[in-house]
């Protein structure tokens, strides 16, 4: 077990987890790992509230930046990379602080988890494609709620793979997809984790006007770049702010319609974050009400209690 107590600082979509995180970095002398599927790509930077380049000068960050577009990541390798990063601060006498809200990500580092030792089956796996192709996404999801609804509810319907995957292990072992075990007995990692929360009518709010201030800011130009050079074929691009617009520059979409889309279903994925993180009990919970400077200084008095 580490010497060194990780801190996590968690929660869902625009709680203000990156601010926070730079305050406590900086009062702690921590470098920040990001916890970010999305943010991992090189050029999704608007759409993914990627930290400025101004804010990873005040604090060094970690797997932002990190790959391609159409480059295949995947919670195993982040937990590798994440290793790696760790390793790497602590010694350097620093203290590795993850920020992020991708609970899968999240689970693999803290946790021993056994991604991918399913058997598979490519028969299996084309018939879902086929189904995919022929009735969308939706369809494919929908199918997944009915036999394993808590992995369901971790994933977004546009992450097609890893639907079709959980839904693959279902069909071969008739067993839910082990991404959902209980993992408390599990530790990699000593850590302080915190959840930051609020109001679930403030947190829609946020979410409604960050997107707004996204597409005033460039999100549209910012997608187009990517589709233009090739990249809307990518899974990178299934991310929540980028899907939507490519079904508005391939018509099916009217650009009020897609951003209305970017938000619903960022207000979504921030309900299935919260009923992912409930399930880590170990966590304490921080009402971001309080102010950023109120919540960074307990969050660094109650972890220094671990050291």
């Amino acid at each position: 077990m580490n010497r060194i107590p990780l801190l996590v600082i968690a929660g869902p979509t625009a709680t203000g987890k990156s601010g926070i995180a730079i305050k406590i970095a900086k009062k702690l002398g921590a470098e920040i790992i990001s916890c970010d599927s999305a943010q991992v790509y090189k050029y999704m930077d608007i759409g993914t509230a990627k930290p400025t380049k101004s804010e990873r000068q005040q604090v060094k960050h970690h797997l932002i930046d990190y790959v391609m577009p159409d480059e295949d990541y995947s919670a195993v390798i982040y937990k590798n990379d994440c290793d790696n990063a760790i390793n790497k601060i602590i010694s350097d006498n620093k203290i590795p602080l993850i920020c992020g809200g991708t609970g899968m990500y999240l689970n693999a580092v803290l946790y021993q988890m056994n991604f991918g030792n399913a058997d598979k089956s490519l028969q299996i796996r084309k018939e879902l494609n086929d189904i995919y192709k022929k009735y969308g996404q939706q369809h494919l999801y929908s199918m997944l709620k009915e036999i394993d609804f808590d992995t369901a509810e971790s994933l977004h319907p546009n992450d097609v793979k890893r639907v079709i995957r959980a839904i693959e292990i279902y069909k071969i072992s008739g067993k839910k997809s082990d991404l959902k075990q209980d993992y408390k007995n599990k530790l990699r990692y000593k850590n302080y984790t915190a959840i930051l929360y609020t109001d679930r009518k403030k947190l829609y709010e946020k979410i409604n006007k960050r997107t707004d201030l996204m597409i005033e800011n460039g999100l549209v130009e910012e997608v187009n770049k990517l589709y233009k050079e090739g990249y809307g074929e990518s899974k990178s691009l299934q991310a929540i702010g980028y899907s939507e617009l490519l079904n508005y520059f391939s018509g099916e979409y009217s650009l009020p319609y897609a951003i209305e889309k970017i938000k619903q279903h960022t207000r979504n994925y921030a309900k299935r974050q919260l009923t992912w993180f409930k399930k880590m009990a170990a966590a304490v919970w921080y009402n971001v009400e309080k102010g950023e400077d109120n919540i960074a200084e307990e969050i660094i008095n109650d972890y220094k209690k671990l050291l």
